[in-house]
């Protein structure tokens, strides 16, 4: 499979959770700054304001995902936790222009959050056999953020066409 995005470093290091892009994510009806989607990711998961606010002082996103481990989930969690995600992906993409063009310069290739740590619901692992294995919801993700811009830049595209068809 060559078509395809597996690491989420080097030029693809913006695409990961991890990548030190700030996002503005309301929490409770409150806006706070985020310093990584992975800290809006964990704090999202909070019942209380408190445990919002100690998950984002946390200097690096490992500490933010360590301290996300130690909440009280909400009992509805795991049925919201990939809309939450997705709406932190698609702020983070729109308040960071820059990485939003990286995202949507990777065409149509499969982004899969390739990992060694076995996370086979938000990424995949590879296996013995030589193909990856797991959910991949958060290239899933990834991919349908950008499948929005695509859209949206077709549409303008073709509106701009019709406009000069118009004005001819």
């Amino acid at each position: 499979m060559a078509d395809i995005i597996a690491s989420f470093r080097g030029k693809y290091a913006c695409l990961s959770n991890f990548s030190f892009h700030e996002v503005i994510f309301p929490f409770f009806g409150e806006n706070r700054r985020c310093k990584t989607s992975e800290h809006a990711y964990q704090a999202a998961k909070c019942q209380m304001m408190v445990e919002v606010d100690r998950i984002l002082a946390q200097p690096t996103p490992i500490k933010a995902k360590r301290a996300g481990r130690l909440v009280k989930l909400a009992p509805d969690w795991d049925a919201r936790k990939v809309d939450i995600m997705y709406q932190i992906v698609k702020a983070k993409f729109d308040q960071n222009p820059v990485i939003a063009k990286v995202l949507i310069g990777t065409g149509d290739l499969l982004l899969i959050e390739g990992n060694t740590w076995g996370d086979t619901f938000w990424g995949m692992v590879p296996g013995k056999d030589g193909n990856w294995h797991g959910r991949n919801a958060l290239g899933t993700i990834l991919q349908l953020v950008r499948g929005e811009y695509q859209a949206k830049r077709k549409i303008a595209a073709d509106a701009r066409d019709a406009l000069r068809k118009i004005t001819k």
